[in-house]
């Protein structure tokens, strides 16, 4: 009975712990997007006052290669997000697992990534 008790205390702890430490890994994850998705709109800026229009001229792109030479920045592929950038300026990040999305918008008074997509 004594074994049972210590099993289900083990169990109980080891849950809480995991759960903490899953929060704790999806809020350092965001983290990075929003810090990644800042890089992109202020190189979004500069990239205007050199061309006069926003990268990329129209639609949009998530070619990580082509993003990092036409802005000038480094963003890792292997971060597990999706970036896009569109010709009004705005930029997203986006992951699969689990799904969700941020965005950036040029014009956004705040400066702080929001949820959702452009």
């Amino acid at each position: 009975m004594e074994i049972l008790a210590a099993i289900i205390i083990v169990g109980v702890v080891a849950t809480v712990g995991f759960v903490s430490y899953r929060a704790s890994t999806e809020s350092a994850y965001d983290k990075e997007a929003k810090a990644n998705l800042q890089l992109l709109r202020a190189a979004q800026e500069s990239y205007f006052i050199d061309m006069t229009t926003y990268y990329p001229a129209v639609g949009s792109t998530s070619n990580l290669t082509a993003i990092n030479s036409n802005l000038r920045v480094y963003i890792s592929a292997s971060t597990g997000w999706t970036y896009t950038v569109f010709s009004n300026g705005c930029s997203q990040a986006a992951s699969a697992n689990p799904a969700r999305t941020w965005h950036l918008d040029i014009n956004d008074a705040d400066g702080e990534p929001d949820s959702g997509g452009c």
